[in-house]
């Protein structure tokens, strides 16, 4: 209705994102390939979808198809001819997309592979991103606890609250990752014992 064919694209990059969050795999990949077709070519969306796309297939318990698609968005990325005055996926960069690359290795049960994506990103992240960083740190203390490394898991775990001390985010503890950190640790410490 607003006529907005950019606007439009990233509202069905974001629908995909949406439906990954909700576990719904079909609608995931479809509403992205919907906003990659049309995306300008060589646009930050394009490469924003993709990457959304990505966590679709890795939901539909098809890794070679996700990590096709990661790559294809990481080509997509390197290949960007993004328009400066679009508001639109400003945030995506390599490390996000490698963030989202650790978040399907998860779904995917390579949690090991998760938890190395996990640390690899969150140490790009620009310096400011204290929630992305928290958010990565808790990811990938989950990730190490289903892994059943309890002693790491701690550890890392315990760096993600000492961010969210330090910044006074009390959001963190509300932070679906942190839940999944207490009851994974939980699992990890009785595993252990």
């Amino acid at each position: 209705m607003a006529g907005d064919d950019e606007l439009t694209t990233y509202i069905l990059a974001r629908r995909s994102q949406l439906a990954g969050d909700m576990n719904d795999p079909i609608e995931a990949v479809d509403v992205a390939e919907a906003a990659e077709d049309r995306a300008a070519p060589r646009s930050r969306l394009a490469a924003v979808a993709a990457t959304y796309g990505a966590h679709g297939h890795a939901l539909r318990n098809d890794p070679l198809s996700a990590q096709r698609a990661y790559e294809h968005a990481l080509e997509l990325h390197a290949g960007m001819d993004p328009d400066p005055r679009s508001p639109w996926g400003v945030w995506l960069d390599v490390a996000y997309i490698d963030v989202q690359r650790a978040h399907s290795l998860a779904a995917l049960g390579d949690h090991r592979g998760a938890a190395e994506g996990f640390r690899n990103a969150s140490g790009r992240l620009p310096a400011g991103f204290h929630r992305d960083r928290e958010v990565c740190l808790g990811r990938e203390a989950v990730s190490l606890a289903r892994a059943g490394e309890a002693e790491q898991t701690a550890a890392v775990g315990l760096q993600a609250l000492s961010i969210a001390k330090e910044t006074g985010s009390d959001r963190i503890s509300r932070v679906p990752g942190v839940t999944d950190f207490k009851d994974a640790l939980t699992d990890a410490v009785l595993r252990q014992a």
